[in-house]
Parts: C-alpha cells; sequence; structure tokens
C-alpha cells in the first residue's frame, strides 16, 4: 500500500509540476510575443535623444507622422521602431538638414 502511495504522490506532484511548468512557458512565449512602438528623436543639439514608447502602432505612427514637415531645426532624425523581444528594429525614419549645434 505504501508504494501505491507513494506513487500517487509522485502523479500528483508531477501533475502540479506540469501546470507550473507550462502556465510559465506560457507566460514568457506571450511576453516575447509583445510588440510595442516607438518614436526616436535625435537631437541636433546635443541633448540627450527623446524615445517615446506606445502599446499601440497608429499611436505611433500619428506621432511619428506630426513630424514630416518639421522646420525647428531641433531634430536631425525621427526614427519609427518596432520593439519585438526587447530588440528595437528601425521601420522608417526622417532625415533632417540642420547643423550640428554643439
Amino acid at each position: 500500500m505504501w508504494e501505491s502511495f507513494s506513487c500517487l504522490s509522485y502523479y500528483i506532484l508531477g501533475i502540479a509540476l506540469f501546470d507550473e511548468v507550462f502556465f510559465m512557458k506560457k507566460h514568457i512565449n506571450a511576453s516575447l510575443k509583445c510588440i510595442r512602438y516607438g518614436v526616436l528623436f535625435h537631437r541636433a543639439d546635443g541633448c540627450p535623444d527623446e524615445f517615446f514608447n506606445y502599446a499601440h502602432r497608429e499611436d505611433a505612427e500619428y506621432h511619428y507622422r506630426l513630424m514630416r514637415n518639421d522646420d525647428s531645426g531641433l531634430y536631425r532624425q525621427v526614427d519609427f521602431l518596432i520593439i519585438t523581444k526587447g530588440l528595437p528594429i528601425i521601420s522608417k525614419s526622417l532625415h533632417f538638414d540642420v547643423e550640428e549645434k554643439i
């Protein structure tokens, strides 16, 4: 009888561990699939670059499109970023003809 109890205990423990590993694996996979968007402004005056983080692509693209006709001279480049698995990828870029003001 003790052997059958022992086997049953291991069986229950195995199910519990399997569920825990399955949950963790599912959570990790979901976080790796998480896609974020960003707009990165490269300053021309030597100040630190500005980065804006978005959960929705439409919001990031709206902010990016606002800069198409920028004539302020503050930025030398604006990048639209897609961030997957923690790695940013430059999807598109705007370049401005400005003198570096360092």
